[in-house]
């Protein structure tokens, strides 16, 4: 059975997009190749705790951010949508 991590991976997603980042900053500040991060990103690759601490130290954020929904998160309510509308991904 084909594993799917899609809402980890579409936040990183939107994270990178809204920190004006990109996957080969983030791969590198992880140690990892790209392809590996573009898996991570697309939801066939496993991503470990130890790394989903690293993602959310490297985006400011919380573990916890990184899992919850972003559309549902109330920070992004209160502003950040428009923001997210202006990159398309309202």
């Amino acid at each position: 059975m084909k594993k799917n991590y899609s809402l980890l991976g579409r936040n990183i997603e939107i994270r990178l997009i809204l920190n004006d980042k990109t996957q080969k900053e983030l791969s590198e500040y992880l140690g990892f190749d790209e392809s590996h991060v573009s898996r991570m990103i697309k939801g066939t690759k496993m991503i470990s705790a130890e790394t989903a601490f690293k993602i959310a130290d490297f985006f400011g954020c919380s573990v916890y951010d990184l899992v919850t929904p972003l559309l549902d998160y109330p920070a992004y309510q209160d502003g950040r949508e428009r923001e997210g509308e202006a990159h398309g991904i309202a």
